[in-house]
């Protein structure tokens, strides 16, 4: 049983991800887990709107070691990045 508030995210890992964390390697599967646990937008499953930087924190990775990870989870068809423009208060450039 799971404890904890229930609007957390919540991730679940089954034993054939084993291939994939092998497949992408440890870096890429924390950063993986860091995007897994990202609350998702627009009500749409799996869709999370984030930043390297943001990625990079949690686990105190280098914003540089986080692109190339995002760039392994890519290549393996795990993920498929989209690029927002940079928005603030103001508005989006």
């Amino acid at each position: 049983m799971l404890d904890g508030d229930p609007s957390e995210p919540v991730v679940v890992v089954r034993r054939s991800a084993t291939e994939i964390k092998a497949a992408v390697g440890p870096v890429a599967w924390v950063v993986l887990e860091e995007l897994a646990l990202e609350r998702c937008i627009g009500g749409r499953d799996h869709v999370v709107a984030t930043s390297v930087r943001r990625l990079a924190a949690a686990p105190r990775l280098d914003k540089d070691t986080v692109v190339r990870a995002l760039h392994r989870l890519r290549d393996a068809g795990r993920l498929t990045p989209r690029l927002q423009p940079f928005c603030n208060p103001t508005g989006c450039n």
